[in-house]
């Protein structure tokens, strides 16, 4: 791009880069409101599983709509009779519908999604009972680094941001041709999906939280090898396997398939821990610190996504992937890339998340204890403050 090029963009990026500190902003304050409101629901750990689990359970059921409607638009957009000549005759308005595709969907996503978002603000309740004073800035910073769940589950997170991965859906794209591939894949996995939330407080039951919080997070890791060896090993026709949807779709399937048994305890589990993390909080230190554990929580990730921001272009530049060329036009070691991105990459990145969980000890008889301490205490805070309350309304009324 010479000078002129980039002179002519500066508008569009000032633009953006407005654009982008609004959402980051939104998205911090969002973060920080919803862990504390999902923490603060009821005070009773069972209800608070329930509801958890409940609201995944019917989210599951449309969170993936817009990717299956996205995925057939696309497949029906490049595999049309008119495709070939456009893209032949005039590139540019091809490309152009293609981007449109896109920036559709995202709107129509955000509205939807959002509206769902007014709708819970407007109807969801704190219940977890409060200290009357509240605590200093010092004190709430203290609160967080002093408390030993929530960092062993901070620094697992940020070890496993840094998984690189391309995205499963691009590879499908650019390689395998075939956007719906996420949809055909998932059907057996969208039968069990549901099925796996029902045993969750089973499994809480029966395993530590350690163990199910180590089987939730790596259990697709394994599973990625098994298809990263299929499409590396396998070849048919001459053909190689990672290329050809006889081999890709099976291997896919069967991942989908097993990793499906295990999306509820997946989904459920960390949640529910960092709220036991936030408890073990109010328990060390006589008052809870939702706003900055979810303060704590948003820097890690925006500093952890800044620098993956850098790092996979140039692995995508340095593997010969030229997003600048029509779909499926990559070369072939671009090819091998995308599909080496999406598999075997990400868990050799992201291995290193599970040394923090090892050291994970809120469970059990401590776990039991806590919460035995916390129900006496908060029943002490409510008679409080409802002594507190009577006395101000007969000071009222005098």
């Amino acid at each position: 791009m010479g000078t002129e090029g980039i002179g002519s963009n500066i508008p569009r990026f000032a633009v953006y880069l407005v654009l982008q500190i609004f959402s980051n902003l939104a998205s911090s304050l969002i973060g920080i409101v919803r862990q504390g409101m999902t923490s603060t629901i009821t005070p009773n750990i069972i209800d608070r599983t329930r509801l958890i689990t409940s609201a995944n359970l019917l989210s599951g059921f449309v969170e993936k709509a817009p990717e299956i409607l996205m995925g057939l638009l696309i497949d029906i957009y490049i595999n049309s009779p008119a495709k070939q000549a456009l893209e032949l005759t005039n590139p540019d308005m091809y490309q152009a519908g293609y981007n449109r595709m896109f920036v559709l969907g995202g709107i129509i996503t955000a509205v939807v999604s959002g509206l769902f978002a007014l709708f819970y603000a407007f109807v969801a309740k704190e219940r977890v009972m409060q200290t009357i004073d509240r605590p200093s800035v010092f004190s709430g910073i203290k609160s967080v680094v002093t408390n030993k769940p929530l960092l062993l589950i901070t620094l697992s997170e940020f070890l496993g941001a840094f998984s690189l991965n391309s995205g499963t859906n691009l590879y499908y794209i650019e390689v395998l041709n075939l956007a719906s591939m996420s949809t055909i894949v998932g059907i057996p996995g969208a039968v069990v999906s549901p099925i796996s939330y029902s045993y969750v407080p089973w499994a809480r039951s029966k395993f530590s939280t350690k163990a199910l919080w180590i089987a939730g997070s790596h259990v697709d890791s394994v599973l990625m090898l098994g298809v990263y060896a299929a499409g590396k090993f396998i070849n048919i026709g001459g053909k190689k396997g990672y290329e050809s949807l006889a081999v890709m779709i099976p291997a896919f399937m069967l991942r989908e398939t097993i990793w499906m048994f295990f999306w509820g305890i997946r989904k459920v589990i960390p949640e529910e821990m960092r709220n036991e993390a936030i408890d073990y909080g109010e328990w060390k230190n006589g008052f809870r610190s939702e706003g900055m554990t979810g303060v704590a929580k948003s820097l890690i990730t925006k500093m952890v996504n800044t620098v993956k921001g850098i790092i996979q272009p140039l692995l995508f530049k340095a593997f010969g992937y030229d997003n600048t060329k029509n779909q499926g036009a990559q070369t072939p070691e671009a090819r091998y890339a995308l599909f080496f991105m999406c598999t075997l990459l990400p868990v050799v990145t992201g291995i290193l998340s599970i040394v923090p969980q090892l050291f994970y000890d809120l469970q059990g008889e401590k776990r039991n204890r806590m919460y035995a301490e916390l129900r006496e205490r908060r029943k002490a805070i409510a008679a409080e403050v409802k002594e507190f309350n009577d006395a101000a309304g007969s000071d009222t009324q005098a």
